[in-house]
């Protein structure tokens, strides 16, 4: 019995969090990237792990990295400081990449 009421507890937990880190991707996040064309989807959140997708303009563009850790990541540890964020963008497809990966998978630098 103990058992599933800490399981509980567990999965109010989690879906509060979800909801809460949806809250501040619409709320801080989702504003400033659909200025450049981009957007941030939720994934998942595991093992302490939120997963994102960029979209959009975001999607391939060179500045990812920067907007991953100084604004995605830097606003959710903001709220949640023991998370991290890890970016599953591919960002050599979609409808309107930023860059376009014509190297086959080198670095273009």
């Amino acid at each position: 019995m103990i058992f599933f009421i800490k399981l509980h507890l567990i999965m109010i937990y989690l879906s509060n969090m979800i909801i809460h880190i949806e809250k501040i991707l619409e709320d801080q996040i989702r504003p400033a990237l659909a200025n450049h064309g981009g957007n941030v989807e939720l994934i998942d959140i595991d093992n302490g792990i939120v997963f994102i997708r960029l979209t959009g303009g975001c999607q391939g563009c060179s500045m990812s990295k920067q907007t991953l850790t100084a604004g995605i990541e830097k606003t959710i540890k903001s709220h949640f400081p023991d998370l991290k964020v890890m970016d599953l963008t591919d960002h050599n497809k979609g409808k309107t990449p930023y860059y376009k990966d014509h190297n086959k998978g080198k670095t273009p630098f």
